[in-house]
């Protein structure tokens, strides 16, 4: 299988297993409210950016590395006007936003060193009184997780049906290693992708906002109550000075 049809496959399957609950939008979108400049850090396959979007910001920014997820970003996002970034998240495209966002299951999936190199450029490069909304998975979900491997089928369209087998590994105290199987029957032979996930807890992302000299001002424990408590938190912090 060639690393395009992998990518097209694993991109398709997420986009139907990742479906956000209502009261998640309505949070996001009630977030966005009142601010002209917003980004939003992994935007993915634009599930949360379409709620940003709603908001009708002056100028909306989605910041998506992985190139398998843009088709689905674009196709969401049809008739709301977005500034979309591909490469290095650069000083240019934070700079003077008034909302910047970081949403579901994206901080445990950046290393150590980079989470705080990303806090600190996020809180260097937004208004000052400017907001900074970061979902936080929760950790015990992660942890609680059986080693044994879940088996899934699903019709992903033009791609068939494929069989999805996916495991959570611990590799230490702070780290987990998923791994993914999907096969395809219309691609035939498949592959196993292989990512890292972090724990991250209360405690660490709060050092994250301290040292980048970020404050604090609500914790939004879930998203309401057809959400779910399994959601984790937002931290809603501010760049005070």
């Amino acid at each position: 299988m060639t690393g395009m049809a992998w990518g097209r496959m694993l991109a398709a399957w997420y986009d139907v297993v990742r479906q956000p609950s209502q009261a998640e939008l309505n949070y996001w979108e009630q977030a966005a409210q009142r601010h002209e400049r917003i980004v939003e850090i992994g935007a993915g396959q634009g599930h949360l950016s379409i709620a940003l979007a709603r908001a009708r910001p002056q100028v909306l920014t989605l910041f998506e590395p992985e190139l398998e997820n843009l088709p689905y970003l674009r196709r969401r996002l049809t008739g709301y006007s977005f500034e979309l970034v591909t490469g290095e998240l650069g000083q240019d495209s934070t700079r003077g936003n008034d909302l910047a966002v970081l949403g579901y299951d994206t901080l445990p999936m950046i290393q150590r060193d980079g989470q705080g190199a990303l806090f600190r450029h996020v809180a260097r490069s937004i208004r000052v009184g400017a907001r900074f909304h970061v979902h936080l998975y929760p950790p015990s979900k992660l942890m609680n997780r059986s080693p044994l491997p879940s088996l899934r089928r699903m019709n992903l369209g033009d791609l068939g049906v494929v069989e999805v087998s996916s495991k959570t590994v611990q590799h230490g105290p702070n780290m987990y290693v998923k791994r993914i199987d999907l096969r395809s029957e219309v691609l035939g032979a498949g592959e196993e992708y292989e990512f890292e996930t972090w724990v991250v807890t209360d405690e660490d992302v709060m050092e994250l906002a301290r040292q980048s000299g970020l404050t604090l001002d609500r914790l939004a424990p879930s998203y309401g109550q057809d959400g779910g408590s399994n959601l984790g938190a937002v931290y809603e912090f501010v760049r005070a000075t």
